[in-house]
Formats: structure tokens, sequence, C-alpha cells
């Protein structure tokens, strides 16, 4: 959890304060978005409803699924670019 509210206050969305009660704990506020944010938002999810419903749930399924696959595969690519052994590889290929 505190890796998400970490997430969140470097992007802007949320601001932790230590409880006044108990220092154990935190409060986290979300931060209030501005007018245009919010149209920018609601505009962005409109064209994803229109973008999406040309679409059969099965179709909708199946992209999902591919997502994770890709995802799956990019993040075994990432782990191997660490691996010292794949960096050489891959700078003696070019």
């Amino acid at each position: 959890m505190t890796a998400a509210i970490d997430r969140l206050e470097r992007a802007g969305w949320a601001i932790r304060t230590i409880d006044p009660h108990d220092r154990r704990k935190v409060i986290v506020r979300g931060i209030k978005l501005s007018g245009a944010l919010v149209a920018l938002r609601a505009a962005m999810r409109k064209e994803f409803e229109v973008t999406f419903s040309r679409y059969s749930d099965a179709e909708l399924l199946r992209f999902i699924d591919f997502r994770k696959i890709t995802n799956s595969l990019l993040k075994r690519a990432i782990e191997l670019q660490g691996d010292r052994r794949v960096r050489s590889f891959v700078r003696n290929r070019k």
C-alpha cells in the first residue's frame, strides 16, 4: 500500500500527512482536480466508450488476453535486460 501511496503522491494526485493522534498512521487525501482536467477525463472516457463499443465482448476479451500476454513478455524482456550476459549478447549483435 505504501508504494501505491508513494506513486500517487509523486504524481501529484494525493497528499499524505501523519495522523496527529497516532504517529504510526497516515492520512491520505486526494487532490481536487482542476476543471480542465475533469473535462479532459470526461472527454477521454467518452472517446474510449465510442471506440470500444465497436467491438463485441468476445473481441474485447481477446484484446485483454493479448495485453496480458504482451505485458508478461515485455516484463520478461526487461528482466533479461538486467542480466549481464543478455546485455553483452545484445551489444555484440549491433
